[in-house]
């Protein structure tokens, strides 16, 4: 799955799964990806402001020069994963 220039605001994804998706140049406001299942997913020069991944599986993600702002990542599983160039600013892990 392969998206480029989207923006979702409040969006709710609790439990979806979205393995080997690609997205690049997005902007997620606010979304609920609590317990989503994002393996091997790679996101290129986006942004996440006050979004939830509490519990999210993200092993062998790849993330480069993408934002997440104020996130919350308790409990989520980034076995392998990777981050070049990103921006933590608030996240709490």
């Amino acid at each position: 799955m392969l998206w480029k220039q989207k923006e979702f605001i409040d969006e709710d994804w609790e439990d979806r799964v979205f393995e080997e998706a690609e997205w690049e140049g997005c902007r997620f406001v606010r979304c609920n990806f609590r317990e989503a299942v994002l393996k091997e997913w790679v996101t290129r020069s986006s942004v996440f402001e006050a979004c939830d991944f509490t519990g999210a599986k993200l092993n062998a993600s790849h993330h480069e020069g993408t934002a997440f702002l104020n996130c919350r990542f308790r409990g989520t599983d980034l076995y392998v994963s990777r981050f070049a160039s990103c921006k933590m600013t608030g996240s709490g892990f």
